[in-house]
């Protein structure tokens, strides 16, 4: 396809037009600073500079002085509107305060050019005092995890127990910590990665005797799963943390405890079995607090997964602290989510009406061609110049 084929018809606020030629102004903002006794000056980047174009749109036919009139009426409405521009797309646009200006006369006959500048126009966003919900998510979970350890401090006693209560006890911790090994080999940080396997193998021969003093068995616990959680990163930590917990089997024991031993065996795996699940779910609700959403689908989709396990954990201890402090850490956790994804593009479907580039998609959505690998990778297209027409697209709306 040619670009001549390419090109759009264009128009402003509806008001169709020809192009004889424009122009387009763009770049970077920049402030030199200069300093005595220093041969090179540093310069600070501010960002990218408002795109402005310069458009000659001309006017022509018998009726050209009734569009003549819409198009200097739409110049002159108050506000942002849709530029239709023939190079590059569907763009929302504010008339530039450099005054527009009109060239008829009878030598033309028939025909208006009327130049006038449009300079790029989004929504206004101006800084604003709002809570650190991330911070607060760290910290709802660190009381998460102190309130499992007190619980385990304070009702994990194997303490003349037949041999079988602390193997079954110390086989649960085992099963979690294998899970963690698991998800480690798929870590990227190496450092913190061995350090976390070290850990992990460390404290397995130690089990038996920390089991008589369960605060510092939480403490070695907890240490392991924090480090873990830095050999991630973020996505991959909330993924990895999320399975762990799903994935966690229970030791098997009898359906009904018949002795007082086997009394003390359920209720120690039962501590045991919730201290774990709390420490796995705080490191996904810590990890969530730190990924970079792509848009606000995912965002919520991956609020979702984590207070389903979330939710999942807390409905199963008996201890009310616990359900409290995860409840609260559900609460902030969904906070942190939903405000930050407030801000995100939506997940839209577009039809191309032909087969295209994609920088061509680019451009008619977003008015720039540098979107068209995310077009390309979000829709799986095997080659960015053919980008099927009549399919439907998954696209981000910016608006």
């Amino acid at each position: 396809m040619s670009w001549r084929e390419q090109l759009l018809p264009g128009s402003f606020r509806g008001v169709r037009f020809n192009v004889r030629r424009n122009g387009f102004q763009f770049g970077r903002k920049t402030v030199v600073h200069e300093y005595p006794l220093r041969d090179t000056p540093y310069v600070e980047d501010m960002g990218r500079r408002a795109r402005v174009m310069r458009i000659d749109a001309i006017i022509l036919g018998d009726d050209y002085r009734a569009t003549r009139d819409a198009l200097i009426e739409a110049i002159e409405a108050y506000g942002p509107g849709k530029l239709v521009h023939p190079y590059y797309g569907e763009l929302t646009v504010s008339v530039d305060e450099s005054p527009a200006s009109i060239d008829e006369s009878d030598d033309m006959g028939g025909s208006a050019v009327i130049s006038f500048s449009v300079v790029e126009s989004g929504d206004a966003r101006f800084p604003a005092a709002t809570a650190a919900t991330s911070d607060l998510v760290a910290a709802k979970a660190d009381v998460a995890a102190t309130v499992a350890g007190e619980g385990l401090a304070g009702g994990l006693s194997v303490a003349g127990m037949p041999a079988f209560v602390s193997a079954s006890v110390m086989e649960q911790i085992d099963r979690s910590l294998r899970l963690v090994e698991v998800a480690l080999s798929a870590a990227t940080a190496g450092d913190l990665r061995s350090a976390a396997l070290g850990l992990i193998s460390g404290v397995r021969p130690e089990l038996l005797s920390l089991l008589s003093s369960p605060a510092n068995l939480f403490g070695r616990l907890r240490g392991i799963y924090e480090t873990a959680r830095g050999a991630f990163t973020p996505d991959a930590g909330l993924s990895s943390f999320v399975r762990a917990s799903r994935d966690l089997v229970p030791v098997t024991l009898p359906a009904v405890p018949t002795t007082p031993q086997r009394v003390v065996e359920r209720v120690a795996c039962t501590l045991v079995d919730d201290t774990m699940r709390t420490l796995t779910v705080c490191q996904a609700a810590i990890c969530a607090a730190s990924v970079i959403f792509p848009d606000y689908s995912t965002a919520i989709e991956t609020r979702d997964r984590l207070v389903e396990e979330l939710d999942r954990v807390s409905e199963a201890t008996a201890d009310d602290r616990l359900h409290q402090a995860l409840a609260d850490l559900r609460a902030a956790v969904v906070r942190d989510i939903n405000q930050r994804a407030a801000e995100l593009a939506r997940v839209v479907a577009y039809v191309p009406a032909d087969t295209v580039p994609a920088l061509v998609v680019a451009y008619r959505l977003y008015g720039v061609a540098d979107r068209d690998n995310e077009i390309v990778s979000r829709n799986r297209i095997s080659h960015p110049g053919f980008v099927p027409g009549g399919m439907a697209l998954e696209v981000l709306d910016d608006a």
